[in-house]
């Protein structure tokens, strides 16, 4: 079974791997699903997003109880009977859920990859540039992804629509502590909310969670 680990990372957060090396078939053969969620699969017709569905709702089951279910609100932001907060996040081969028992929480996991020099001026501030202007270009190439996959995570973690990445998400300070911690801002209704999360750069991946302060 492909299920790589579950990490728990300090209180009740907990972050877990599937890595979706089987077909879809024989992910769903593994799968316990409730009757609206075989509905909601069978919707589904790419191959790709059938796995990363399966691979979700198989951690859902390790990680929240056989019988989790997970659902939507009107803002597509997922939800589990249970739990303060889960959230959901695919790249290349891995499928990603992180869950915390009682707070809201954002999470992101993202291939590292050239493409991120093309797209850094539609999600990095001049603020944020300021910030890190001494790093070196190999750094810099990593603070990108870094950047991105914070506030993917945020705005995961905000979980309605409005925010844009490079106006409203706002990193703040980096301490590569043993936490590897990371801290910003949401601007919303102009007004500056704290947020906090924890990264990593793993087998070619950075991973960053994302939690109100």
């Amino acid at each position: 079974m492909p299920l790589s680990h579950i990490s728990k990372l300090g209180g009740d957060l907990k972050l877990g791997f599937w890595q979706m090396s089987e077909s879809s078939e024989a992910l769903l053969k593994i799968s316990s699903l409730h009757a609206y969620e075989l509905n909601d699969f069978a919707a589904i017709n790419h191959e790709k997003h059938k796995k990363q569905w399966l691979s979700t709702r198989l951690l859902a089951q390790e990680m929240c109880g056989e019988n989790a279910q997970i659902y939507y609100d009107d803002y597509r932001k997922p939800h589990c009977f249970g739990f303060g907060g889960i959230s959901i996040s695919h790249s290349g081969d891995y499928a990603l859920l992180a869950t915390h028992k009682n707070n809201p929480i954002g999470v992101d996991i993202e291939l590292i990859s050239e493409k991120i020099i093309r797209i850094k001026d539609k999600f990095i501030s001049s603020e944020e540039e300021e910030l890190f202007k001494h790093f070196g270009n190999e750094k810099l190439f990593m603070f990108y992804h870094l950047v991105w996959s914070f506030k993917e995570a945020a705005f995961k973690l905000y979980g309605k629509k409005g925010l844009i990445f490079k106006k409203h998400i706002i990193l703040k300070e980096l301490q590569t502590d043993k936490m590897n911690t990371i801290n910003g801002v949401l601007i919303i209704n102009n007004e500056e909310v704290e947020i906090t999360g924890n990264f990593l750069f793993i087998g070619g991946y950075v991973i960053c969670t994302c939690q109100y302060k």
